[in-house]
């Protein structure tokens, strides 16, 4: 109801994409994909409305990354690989400036390391469609392990990494991104020794 009555407070505004974010997490968490990704979008359009009103709302610039990435992990559960592609650079695309600062703004950084691990998930899945000739999934196996890569070489510039970002977003820890690193590093040797 407050939501109603204060279309025009940012605050207000922030907090009812706030709640739908949440709710995504929740469905999220219940494999709900498609349930969580309409949530992330409402989300989106809000904070997207906050942004656009107020260039110099970094805040919310910050958390629609945070969003976007949302939904790039909800599109990876509903194998929608071109979508969640698109969310993951819409993510690194609002952030990258902020978190590549010489004082880099925390969530910027959250979000872009989060991101870069999301586009190696999309590689990752990408390779893994027996399909595809060796000779491109090969190639999706060192795009997935650069973008990996980028995430660990991200995360090191984080002093104190939390289980949550600095706005409450979910994110990959880092061991398990270096776990991915690996393991895409093992299949690029695998495949090399198979490629013509």
């Amino acid at each position: 109801k407050l939501v109603e009555q204060s279309p025009k407070d940012t605050e207000v505004q922030a907090m009812k994409a706030d709640l739908h974010t949440t709710a995504g997490d929740i469905a999220s968490r219940k494999q709900d994909y498609q349930r969580a990704l309409k949530y992330y979008e409402t989300s989106i359009g809000v904070l997207s409305a906050i942004a656009s009103a107020n260039a110099k709302n970094g805040g919310a610039g910050q958390r629609l990354g945070g969003t976007h990435n949302s939904a790039g992990r909800a599109q990876l559960g509903l194998h929608d690989l071109e979508a969640a592609e698109a969310s993951f650079r819409k993510a690194l695309s609002l952030v990258e400036e902020a978190a590549k600062a010489s004082h880099p703004n925390m969530q910027a950084l959250y979000t872009l390391a989060d991101a870069c691990t999301g586009l190696g998930d999309v590689e990752t899945a990408r390779a893994s469609d027996r399909r595809l000739a060796p000779a491109a999934r090969l190639q999706h196996w060192r795009q997935s392990a650069a973008w990996y890569k980028q995430s660990v070489e991200e995360w090191q510039r984080v002093p104190e990494v939390g289980r949550v970002s600095p706005d409450a977003f979910d994110c990959i820890p880092p061991a398990n991104v270096a776990r991915r690193l690996s393991q895409a590093e093992a299949n690029i040797q695998k495949a090399s020794a198979i490629t013509p």
